[in-house]
């Protein structure tokens, strides 16, 4: 699931300036980021590649978790970056995708431990 408003707020857009950039209205990318409407999948691999390139040139680093250590890993390869552009773009992707689910995993351990605490 791509996290726009997280992506957005990474490279320090406000939300018309990514629609703008996107060439879609502002209340798509409002309705995009509150959930109203999915991101087409036919549109997720443009998103991702115009986010990409807007990052690079405001000379942002990607940051989904600092202590992940398969996004460190995966920093190192910077030849992936410049030879392989869409290869990188969708490791993003997976990067970002596994560390959501991990973040989802978690909550939904903590709250079942909670649950068995109150028991």
């Amino acid at each position: 699931m791509l996290d726009l408003s997280h992506l957005r707020n990474e490279i320090g857009l406000t939300q018309a300036e990514l629609a703008d950039e996107l060439r879609v209205s502002l209340r798509t990318i409002q309705n995009w980021e509150g959930g109203e409407i999915a991101i087409p999948k036919k549109k997720v691999k443009f998103i991702t590649q115009e986010i990409e390139r807007l990052r690079l040139s405001k000379g942002k680093e990607i940051i989904i978790s600092q202590s992940s250590p398969v996004l460190v890993r995966f920093k190192e390869c910077q030849d992936i970056k410049q030879n392989h552009p869409d290869i990188y773009i969708d490791m993003l992707q997976y990067i970002e995708d596994l560390e959501h689910k991990n973040k989802q995993l978690k909550e939904r351990l903590d709250f079942l431990l909670e649950r068995l605490k109150k028991s």
